[in-house]
């Protein structure tokens, strides 16, 4: 199931031996202003199985920093926030 925004792309999991190899998405805001990057992240992540991870690529500091914050405060779970040069790299995995 696509994303609807045409910002994302999928890619497949790896098989780590620990149960289901779930899928992957990446989704690249890096030109988006917020809130508009917030709402396409909420957008997309509806569309994913619990479990999926989205891989999310977002320039603006605050906008990072709002999005962790939406994310603590759903059922979804913020595996990992990364700098990379002039941007943040967020990994959020589907809760129930």
């Amino acid at each position: 199931m696509g994303c609807g925004h045409g910002l994302c792309t999928e890619s497949r999991a790896r098989d780590t031996g620990e149960g289901s190899m779930g899928g992957r998405k990446n989704l690249n805001l890096l030109d988006v202003a917020e809130p508009i990057c917030l709402l396409l992240c909420k957008r997309t992540i509806e569309t994913m199985r619990r479990g999926e991870v989205l891989d999310v690529f977002i320039r603006d500091p605050e906008a990072a920093e709002n999005l962790v914050k939406v994310v603590a405060r759903s059922r979804d779970e913020v595996l990992g926030l990364k700098r990379r040069g002039d941007h943040f790299h967020i990994e959020i995995m589907k809760g129930t």
